[in-house]
């Protein structure tokens, strides 16, 4: 029987590091905070800079899931939680650990740029096989990091900033042989998704002066989530046109926006049928077009495993999804 503790290692830590730091906001609160402030500030302290990240390390690092250098990341979390959580006057201790953020931070800077050459030519080698960016620098991180869940937020995260702010740049490979399968021209999911990105807009802006006058920096948080989220619709309508389905060498590799991804081997599909609605939901079936109807179910002889963002898998037995040209996929009957 497997452990809580490697089952679920990151719910386990998020609620340990939740009750540390209720634990410390009631001790802040409370009247006897006041009588012993500098000695009890040190304890909070100790328990915030040092305690979680190290429940941190054990549960999440040391079990190879996370990255050591992320616990850099962790490590200036914690100072900021505790720089918000004590008084003022009681910072001194606080102050003197973030001394050595800087040092840190500079030793991952260092990290990365004596990696950065190997990152580089493995990126290269895996865009020269298949050129796209999202699959390439998952790969690459990857190889160098050997965590393949902390490379595919990485990559999910780097894909939005590529595709949305440096959408035009082209991937196209030398060897690139491919049948494409785009599915933009004739479907309008482009014109919903740009709808949608001008209404998301337009009620980011409302709702920013609105809850400004009851806290700024919620206001800034909302407005934040809101650029991300516009991006990230940006990067979709980038990836949907420039980043279709293909067939290439007896595979039908599905590519839906950034949002799912998988390949399948054309020897493994059953049946490939003419729809006009999405099929019924269910947990072995997935829809790839968003916000229109698919126009082809391809339904599998074995279950194939599809891609989502942040490393999150599914297993599938039916695919719907949408060409412009439905008998452009040449097991079409």
């Amino acid at each position: 029987m497997t452990s809580p503790v490697r089952r679920y290692p990151l719910q386990l830590f998020l609620g340990l590091a939740t009750l540390v730091v209720v634990a410390e906001w009631l001790v802040v609160h409370s009247t006897k905070f006041s009588h012993g402030a500098d000695r009890l500030a040190l304890g909070i302290t100790v328990d915030l800079v040092l305690l979680i990240p190290l429940l941190y390390y054990w549960l999440l690092v040391q079990t190879g899931r996370w990255s050591k250098t992320s616990v850099v990341a962790v490590f200036a979390g914690c100072i900021g939680v505790a720089k918000w959580l004590l008084p003022t006057a009681q910072h001194s201790y606080v102050n003197k650990v973030a001394y050595a953020v800087p040092m840190l931070e500079a030793g991952v800077l260092l990290y990365i740029v004596w990696h950065g050459a190997t990152l580089l030519r493995s990126y290269k080698r895996h865009q020269q096989a298949q050129a796209d960016f999202s699959r390439s620098l998952h790969l690459s991180l990857s190889e160098l990091t050997g965590n393949s869940r902390l490379s595919h937020i990485i990559a999910t995260e780097a894909a939005v900033v590529r595709y949305s702010v440096l959408g035009w740049l082209s991937e196209k490979s030398v060897t690139d042989q491919r049948l494409l399968l785009p599915s933009h021209r004739n479907s309008g999911q482009v014109a919903m998704l740009i709808m949608v990105i001008v209404v998301a807009g337009i009620e980011s802006v409302v709702a920013h002066l609105l809850l400004a006058r009851w806290s700024n920096t919620a206001a800034w948080i909302l407005t934040a989530t809101s650029i991300y989220t516009i991006l990230f619709l940006i990067a979709e309508i980038v990836t949907t046109v420039r980043r279709p389905s293909f067939q290439q060498d007896g595979l039908l590799h599905l590519r839906f926006g950034l949002r799912w991804a998988g390949v399948v081997s054309l020897d493994n599909i059953s049946k490939v049928e003419r729809i006009n609605k999405k099929p019924k939901a269910d947990k072995q079936t997935l829809t790839g077009p968003l916000l229109v109807q698919p126009n082809l179910l391809i339904t599998l002889h074995k279950p194939v495993i599809v891609t989502g963002l942040y490393g999150l898998q599914k297993t599938v037995t039916r695919i719907a999804l949408l060409l412009d040209s439905p008998d452009s996929l040449s097991t079409v009957d």
